[in-house]
C-alpha cells in the first residue's frame, strides 16, 4: 500500500437523497395546502378530517419508485466509469460506491492519477479519504 492514497470519487449526478427531498418538498406543500384550505373552510366536507389528522407527510408511491429509478441510473453511471478507473491508464483499486447520500466511488490509486481522474467525464471531484 505504499504510494497509494484512497479517495473518494464524487460524480455530477446529484444523490438518491436529492431526488427524494424534492418528492418529499411537493408532499408537504400539498399537505400544507389541503391544511390552509381547511382551516379557510373548517365546515367544508372533509375539512375536520384534515384539521384533526396527525398524519405524516410522505412522498407517493409514483415518487419513491422515482427515486428508486434514480439509484438504478446512478448504479450504471458508475459502472460505466469503473473500468476508466480500474483499467491499465489509472490502475485504481475499487473499494465501494455509494449511491443515496452521496454519489461517489472510493478507491484506492496512485496520488499522481488523480489530476487524471478529476478529468475524466462525468467526475464532478476528487476527494482525499481520511481513515
Amino acid at each position: 500500500m505504499k504510494n497509494v492514497v484512497a479517495v473518494m470519487v464524487e460524480l455530477n449526478q446529484p444523490p438518491a437523497a436529492a431526488v427524494y427531498a424534492e418528492a418529499f418538498e411537493e408532499a408537504r406543500a400539498q399537505a400544507d395546502a389541503e391544511r390552509t384550505l381547511a382551516l379557510a373552510h373548517p365546515t367544508a366536507p372533509g375539512s375536520q378530517a384534515i384539521l384533526q389528522s396527525s398524519k405524516k407527510v410522505e412522498i407517493g408511491s409514483a415518487a419513491a419508485n422515482q427515486v428508486k429509478g434514480h439509484v438504478q441510473q446512478i448504479k450504471q453511471t458508475q459502472e460505466g466509469i469503473l473500468p476508466s478507473l480500474t483499467g491499465a491508464q489509472i490502475g485504481g483499486r475499487f473499494l465501494y460506491s455509494v449511491q443515496r447520500a452521496y454519489n461517489g466511488i472510493a478507491m484506492v490509486v496512485s496520488p499522481k492519477k488523480i489530476s487524471e481522474i478529476s478529468e475524466l467525464a462525468g467526475v464532478k471531484a476528487v476527494h482525499i479519504l481520511h481513515p
